[in-house]
């Protein structure tokens, strides 16, 4: 079960965000720990969203990581899963970590078979916390406080391109989109999925 900290993370994300997208577009939605049921052929029924940011450039669903005073980096090795690091300040070693890029995937496939193909579609793992440093040869959506800024402002200029094969959402859709996502969930609760992710532990 997350931790504390981990909401406070979240939290905190949350509120970056708001932050960061409310200046730039005139309509911005943002949900927090969505949980939508996946295909009955994945191998686990439910996932939790941390965040969702829907506005006019589409829809961009953030991973959230409550990793502090560290260092990240990840390390390829051919034929095998890409493994995360996380190196704490003042520590000498450094632990593996779940993928967060990994564990977008099953969410992403069911929100893109879901939503109008015009739509955009985006995911990120946001690391809000204080003195986290990410290794600079990982991937372009892995993204610090520091980084929002200016990572809005490509969504908007990148959204307004004349070559952008997505549609712009306007205020009515944007509200659409986030009551869709809200129905997706339904009457799926925290406990349910909490549930699920131990069950699919268990059988792995």
């Amino acid at each position: 079960m997350p931790s504390p900290h981990f909401h406070d993370a979240e939290t905190i994300g949350v509120q970056q965000l708001i932050s960061a997208f409310s200046p730039v577009f005139p309509e911005v939605r943002v949900l927090r720990n969505v949980i939508i049921p996946l295909a009955q052929d994945s191998p686990i029924a439910t996932a939790e969203i941390d965040a969702i940011v829907i506005c006019s450039a589409g829809m961009f669903i953030f991973e959230v990581k409550g990793w502090h005073h560290a260092y990240v980096y990840r390390e390829k090795i051919p034929d095998e899963p890409t493994r995360w690091f996380v190196r704490r300040d003042g520590c000498g070693d450094a632990h593996q970590v779940k993928d967060p890029s990994a564990q977008g995937v099953l969410k992403m496939a069911h929100l893109r078979s879901v939503l109008p193909e015009q739509v955009r579609l985006h995911y990120y793992v946001l690391m809000p916390c204080n003195g986290v440093e990410i290794d600079p040869l990982m991937p372009v959506g892995v993204v610090t406080a520091a980084d929002l800024p200016y990572l809005v402002r490509t969504i908007r200029k990148s959204g307004r391109s004349s070559r952008s094969p997505y549609a712009t959402l306007d205020t009515d859709t944007v509200a659409i989109a986030a009551q869709m996502m809200l129905s997706m969930q339904g009457g799926l609760t925290a406990e349910q999925h909490i549930s699920n992710c131990l069950a699919y532990e268990h059988e792995k």
